[in-house]
């Protein structure tokens, strides 16, 4: 035990230092609740040994955990995959908060202007050269009480930690992509680049494309129905030929016909533009 012999007297450790002469290279306040100071920087495990470092918490062994072996850091666990992990135990059926990214200050809070406030995680590249932001995720207050959105945001490549807002889900659970507004409904896409239209060129800048594997008789479609599934239609399109210059499909339209307990195809417009209806032949 090292103990001061006066009360609140500090215990001091001392060194001499070439051209600084004697200074103190530790400072233990007994008077301030034991507050170490250090006269300069301080390392942990500076000669490179295999010596791990942990604290302890009142009810978790491992509160942190520096794995000096893996080069890991582990808040709440001995042990993880990556440089760092935050880990909490697992309970079946069960989803636990391990990790919070918040802003604070209450004494500066006021529900008039916190809307669209919020914290933000962000991602980048070669951040001991450049402040380069390539990504980042945000939750900002948006509703009347408690309600929150969840951002998506890309570097816009106008400078390096310039972004713009791709998508966000709402508090209500809708969806925009490319826009932030009129999303009263559950998915909303929005294209902000003008395309012309060309009866016979290629539209390249289609607000939404649905691609599957590339195979003859391959469908590739939309579905609609109800939560129940008591009703539905299908359009889409079915793959006829395949190759690089010789691809080739039909849209078809299908629907669940109920007398019959069976699906069937309505219409089918083939890829040389004929129609048929009540057969898959199109003419």
């Amino acid at each position: 035990i090292l103990q001061a012999s006066i009360a609140d007297t500090n215990i001091l450790f001392k060194g001499t230092d070439t051209g600084a002469g004697v200074i103190t290279a530790l400072d233990l306040d007994i008077a301030n609740s034991g507050f170490a100071f250090f006269n300069a920087n301080a390392y942990f495990n500076e000669s490179g040994v295999d010596t791990d470092f942990r604290i302890k918490g009142t009810s978790v062994t491992n509160m942190f955990y520096a794995d000096a072996s893996t080069n890991r850091v582990i808040l709440g666990y001995n042990s993880g995959r990556v440089p760092v992990s935050v880990l909490v135990p697992h309970v079946n059926s069960s989803i636990t908060p391990a990790m919070r990214i918040s802003t604070y200050g209450v004494g500066g809070y006021s529900s008039s202007n916190s809307s669209n406030a919020g914290a933000r995680l962000e991602f980048g590249q070669y951040d001991d050269g450049y402040d380069w932001v390539t990504g980042s995720i945000t939750s900002v207050r948006t509703a009347n009480s408690w309600g929150g959105d969840l951002t998506f945001y890309t570097n816009n490549d106008s400078a390096s930690t310039n972004q713009t807002e791709r998508m966000r889900i709402t508090h209500s659970g809708n969806v925009g992509i490319g826009t932030t507004s009129d999303l009263g409904q559950k998915l909303l896409i929005y294209q902000d680049t003008a395309d012309a239209y060309s009866t016979s060129g290629y539209n390249d800048k289609s607000t939404l494309t649905l691609k599957s594997p590339d195979g003859v008789n391959n469908y590739t479609g939309i579905r609609f129905s109800n939560s129940t599934g008591v009703y539905e239609w299908m359009i889409g399109t079915n793959q006829t030929a395949t190759g690089s210059g010789s691809g080739a499909a039909d849209f078809v339209f299908q629907g669940y016909d109920r007398g019959n307990s069976t699906y069937k195809e309505y219409i089918r417009i083939d890829d040389s533009g004929n129609v048929g209806i009540g057969t898959s032949g199109a003419t």
